[in-house]
């Protein structure tokens, strides 16, 4: 068995670059926010940095938590190997993924998504 036939986990060790790549995709929101706020000014004029700095930081600490949430979800519901999938036919393989899929999906949503909400806006009210 070659090693691209196989699906590993993620690392199970956050890197401070991941930290950093959360706290940029939540930049981008104040960001395009403040340049489609609807008044006729520059985008700089327009900027509120307090907001860009807010959900930052925000997302410097969820990112973490994130990547060691869904590296425990892919431990708990591994990803069908590509070699366990070629001994299925077509129609197995594809209700193999959904099962795995569905499972992700609904403890994401009644475990996760409830978590991740409270904590995103209790940071929020924190930092305003």
């Amino acid at each position: 068995s070659s090693s691209s036939s196989s699906s590993s986990p993620p690392s199970s060790r956050s890197s401070s670059s991941e930290t950093v790549q959360a706290g940029q995709s939540l930049t981008w929101d104040p960001l395009l926010a403040s340049s489609i706020d609807g008044e006729n000014r520059s985008f700089w004029s327009a900027w509120d940095r307090r907001r860009t700095l807010n959900f930052s930081l925000i997302g410097a600490f969820l990112g973490p938590y994130l990547h060691y949430f869904f590296f425990a979800l892919e431990t708990i519901f591994p990803t069908p190997t590509a070699a366990l999938l070629a001994n299925m036919t077509s129609a197995q393989a594809s209700r193999a993924l959904a099962v795995n899929t569905a499972k992700k999906l609904a403890v994401d949503q009644l475990v996760n998504a409830p978590v991740f909400t409270a904590v995103f806006f209790w940071m929020i009210g924190v930092l305003e």
